[in-house]
């Protein structure tokens, strides 16, 4: 099992349910779904570091993936999993260029809980579970 895959199995089924429905269909996520919204997440937390990176037109076009990634997942996650995983490897490649950041990993750690809460999360369950997030996604880049 590989860490995306691992945090799939820690996120909370409620939680990562908000984030792939709309419209008040709430119903809960199989396995492969839970994988797939952790990718979601991991690749949000790419996009606002490289927010607070300062590369800007990086994190708009990266920005632009994952948005094109919730849309898909939206109907149906199994089709994405592939470009997605190959779209956030290529993420991880460009954060590891950079290195740690504090500032990066404060508007990382803002775009997830942000993500959550206009989801319908409560904000501590939010902060929860962009912790969750985050220490993949950290422990990723150091790798």
């Amino acid at each position: 099992m590989d860490e995306v895959e691992a945090l799939g199995m820690q996120l909370d089924r409620p939680s990562a349910t908000l984030l792939v429905s709309q419209d008040g269909e709430r119903y809960f996520l199989a396995e492969t779904t839970l994988v797939a919204v952790a990718l979601y997440l991991l690749k949000k937390y790419a996009d606002g570091y490289l927010k607070g990176l300062g590369l800007d037109g990086a994190a708009t076009r990266h920005g632009e993936k994952t948005r094109a990634l919730l849309t898909q997942l939206r109907s149906g996650p199994d089709l994405v999993l592939d470009k997605a995983r190959f779209d956030f490897d290529e993420s991880v490649r460009t954060l590891r260029e950079h290195g740690p950041d504090a500032k990066a990993q404060g508007a990382a750690r803002d775009a997830l809980v942000e993500a959550f809460v206009d989801a319908g999360a409560v904000p501590p369950q939010a902060e929860v579970e962009a912790a969750k997030v985050m220490a993949v996604a950290e422990a990723m880049i150091r790798r």
